[in-house]
This record gives C-alpha cells, sequence and structure tokens, in this order.
C-alpha cells in the first residue's frame, strides 16, 4: 500500500463523518479530521494482511474508531432535527421571507454547508413551482401523483436520480459536479440529502 493512499485516510475520515446519523455538527466533523490527520502522521494506521486496507492500530477501522471517539464526546452530535415545513410555507400569501429564512438556517444546522442548504431550499421550493425560493413567489402545491419526480430535484443535486439517460447520466453528472472544488466541498452533504442517500461517489450506503 503506497503512502499516497495512507494520505486517502483523512478524506475517507470526512466522508464518513459527513454521511454520519445522526447527524454531526461541522466544528465536530472539522476535530475529527484533524484528529485522524495527525493519528497518520503518528504511524497509527497500518495495512491489513487479509484484504490490504488501513486500519487503526487498535484493530478498528475508520468507521469503528468514529463510533469509539464519539463515545466521549456526546456534544458532537447536532442537538436539532430537521423538521418537514408546512406547505404554507411556500403557498402563504404574501409570502414570508422571513420564515422561508429560518428554514434556510434550519437547513444549514441540518447539512452543515450553506451552499447545501440553498439547493436543498431550492428543491423544496421548486415543488410548489418556486424558482427562487428567497423572492415573493406564491408557489402551489403540486399533487404528488401528477408528478413522480420533481424537477428541482434532479435538476440542483446530482445525486439523485437523472431524469433521462439512467445511471450512467446520473454517473456523469457526479463526476462533473465533484471535479469542481466548489462542488467537492458541498458533495458529501448533498449526498447524504439525495434520493436515496448515498456516498459521494454516487454508491448505495
Amino acid at each position: 500500500m503506497s503512502d499516497t493512499s495512507m494520505l486517502l485516510i483523512p478524506m475517507q475520515a470526512r466522508e464518513i463523518a459527513a454521511l454520519h446519523s445522526p447527524r454531526l455538527q461541522t466544528d465536530a466533523q472539522e476535530f475529527w479530521c484533524d484528529w485522524i490527520s495527525r493519528e497518520v502522521t503518528a504511524g497509527n494506521f497500518v495495512v491489513t494482511p487479509k484484504d490490504g486496507e488501513w486500519i487503526h492500530t487498535n484493530g478498528m477501522t475508520l468507521e469503528e474508531y468514529l463510533e469509539h471517539w464519539l463515545k466521549s464526546r456526546p456534544h458532537a452530535y447536532v442537538p436539532v432535527q430537521l423538521q418537514d415545513p408546512t406547505d404554507d410555507l411556500w403557498t402563504c400569501v404574501p409570502a414570508n421571507i422571513t420564515r422561508r429564512g429560518a428554514r434556510l438556517r434550519a437547513l444549514r444546522e441540518f447539512c452543515g454547508s450553506d451552499a447545501a442548504a440553498l439547493v436543498l431550499l431550492k428543491e423544496e421550493a421548486a415543488g410548489f413551482g418556486i424558482t427562487n425560493p428567497l423572492s415573493t413567489e406564491i408557489g402551489e402545491k403540486i399533487d404528488p401523483k401528477a408528478t413522480k419526480k420533481l424537477a428541482g430535484h434532479n435538476r440542483d443535486n446530482p445525486y439523485n436520480p437523472a431524469p433521462r439517460g439512467g445511471e450512467q447520466a446520473r454517473t456523469d453528472r457526479i463526476i462533473k459536479f465533484v471535479s469542481n472544488p466548489a462542488g467537492a466541498k458541498i458533495a458529501p452533504s448533498l449526498a447524504r440529502s439525495a434520493k436515496p442517500p448515498c456516498r459521494i461517489d454516487g454508491s448505495p450506503l
């Protein structure tokens, strides 16, 4: 196993923390990644002879080590749960920008990223025919039986199923997205929020 592959351990640790359920606070994720980086530098990861994978010298995989690490850090978890918004958030007249802003903040706390939160807000608004969720546009409730897939889902989140082209189109979209540094930064949050949730490479959890 090369030194290059060892450098991927902190990246894998970041992905595992981002996809962890219950959700971890952003600061806790960063602290965990710094912790793992120091462990890698100290030589505390070894390759298993059986499958050639990196594990900690205590015998734990990264997933197991994260659970062990969290046992003494209950404050690492996000203290709030994301609640589904009521329909009148998008359909009330006049539009309530204050409530829409509060929804954006709730999404930010949930996914740990401003950019990812805005994508999710756009998805919700698109379900009511709204193109700009932070505007005074008034939405209309869409019958879910009439629309199996909301346009906002497929347009904004590359990890959701593609409307055309099948799995290959989705894979191409993900590769293009994570190739952009800005996209790569919010990829873990969007992957976790996809329908269904997945890893940052698009594979199932």
